[in-house]
């Protein structure tokens, strides 16, 4: 699915996405208080399976003000979520979240407008490469790192057919969770890629 290594993030504001989310079952929850209430129906909500043919589910909930209840019965679920479930906790108020829930979390940061652009002529050039070319910029996608792979996602998904897309977003959704291993070795994972994307 940055973009998805994480099972929870919490944002200021809603987060825009690289990646096209017809290719995920998306469920939004808007609400002043997230209540006890709420927190089951997203509990519920969390437990269903993706809608067929799609990669995964993202919950996305918005709140000003949160309750405690509300905050212990999400706990388990955002910590243990059910397989390819992400959520995305929306406030303004972040420093009134308690920190068991907080410890949970990753923070969900935007990129500059002008980096991505530079990263996506990059990425460009990256996926137009033969193997040989794309070896020699490793160190630069390194570098470039979560974003390299955001760009990759977005065009990959505007220029493939939809089997093969399916099978290479899968295949950069693996890499950005591979990233995150502590044994991993970055150059590692760019090789593959370099050598496995069309």
């Amino acid at each position: 699915m940055d973009t998805l290594t994480h099972h929870a993030y919490l944002s200021t504001h809603e987060p825009k996405f690289a990646f096209d989310l017809n290719l995920f079952t998306l469920r939004r929850f808007e609400l002043p208080t997230l209540s006890i209430e709420v927190s089951r129906g997203i509990i519920k909500e969390a437990s269903l399976r993706p809608e067929t043919g799609k990669l995964g589910k993202i919950l996305i909930i918005i709140f000003d003000k949160v309750s405690l209840e509300a905050v212990q019965a999400l706990l388990k679920v955002i910590e243990e979520p059910p397989a390819q479930t992400k959520f995305f906790l929306v406030t303004p108020n972040h420093a009134s979240l308690p920190l068991t829930l907080l410890s949970r979390v990753m923070i969900w940061e935007e990129i500059p407008s002008r980096k991505i652009s530079d990263t996506s002529e990059i990425a460009k050039k990256f996926l137009q490469a033969n193997p040989e070319e794309r070896l020699a910029m490793i160190g630069k996608m390194n570098e470039l790192g979560e974003e390299a792979l955001n760009q990759l996602e977005l065009l990959v998904d505007k220029k493939l057919k939809s089997n093969e897309r399916a099978r290479v977003l899968n295949l950069l959704i693996d890499a950005r969770g591979y990233r995150r291993e502590p044994a991993m070795v970055p150059k590692l994972l760019w090789e593959h890629l370099a050598l496995t994307l069309p």
